[in-house]
């Protein structure tokens, strides 16, 4: 008489015989999540404090310069656009927190941080401005196709008698009007170097820039020069009184 078989769950078999059923065991198994979605701490020039920022790739590509204060391009978001390489969204959490903002006279800095110092803030009278009434426009942010100076550490270095020498150290930026665009930053870079080999003071003295190079550092050129005028400090008369003495002994002795 042949076995009983097949498969089965309960036992409800009426012929006689031997019936064996065979359980597996279970497979370990695991679901994939969806792909494209990371989680980073950095320290950031700029952005919110003490929140997870939600960033996606969409986003990243049009308005890196306003979530993180730099253009898409820039040497500072290199690991940012890795990230990116491989997720379509990103959660940020910026770890150096408890900044100062930076700030002027008329405004200050919507998050801290040190790209805050590269903002500016330009007031113009507007074309209704009147007499009586006057308006003007307020214009925040970074300006392209624009200079500017900054004054870098000046020196003044004492020299024989009354000379001595002042060193000024400029560092002339410029933010290029296409940010990222080499070719626009090279070319002023030139002219840069071209009109700053002498300068004219208020008086007519010629000063010749030396120790001229630059760089583009974050897609704004930086022209570093520096201008040494020499100087003499004005001669002055010694403020000298006349002091009258009596001399003479006391007691009379011999």
């Amino acid at each position: 008489m042949a076995l009983g078989g097949g498969t089965f769950l309960t036992q409800n078999k009426i012929l006689p015989g031997a019936y064996i059923n065979f359980v597996s065991v279970a497979k370990a198994s695991a679901t994939l999540s969806d792909r494209g979605i990371a989680t980073i701490p950095l320290d950031m020039d700029w952005g919110p404090e003490n929140q997870v920022i939600t960033v996606e790739l969409a986003d990243f590509l049009k308005n890196s310069q306003k979530i993180f204060g730099y253009a898409y391009t820039a040497e500072k978001l290199k690991p940012m656009r890795e990230i990116f390489k491989h997720a379509k969204t990103v959660y940020f959490f910026r770890l150096n927190a408890s900044g100062v903002k930076a700030a002027n006279t008329f405004a200050t800095a919507k998050y801290p941080g040190t790209r805050g110092n590269d903002l500016r803030t330009v007031i113009t009278e507007n074309e209704k401005s009147e007499l009586e009434s006057k308006l003007y426009d307020v214009e925040q942010g970074l300006v392209n196709g624009s200079f500017f100076i900054q004054v870098l550490k000046p020196e003044l270095t004492p020299l024989l008698g009354r000379r001595s020498m002042k060193r000024n150290h400029f560092d002339v930026m410029y933010f290029p009007k296409a940010p990222g665009n080499n070719a626009e930053m090279f070319t002023v870079a030139e002219k840069l170097m071209e009109c700053l080999t002498q300068i004219s003071l208020p008086n007519g003295d010629l000063l010749h820039g030396t120790g001229m190079n630059y760089e583009v550092v974050d897609d704004v050129l930086h022209f570093m020069v520096n201008f040494n005028l020499p100087l003499i400090r004005p001669y002055e008369e010694p403020y000298m009184e006349t002091l009258d003495t009596d001399v003479g002994t006391v007691g009379g002795g011999k």
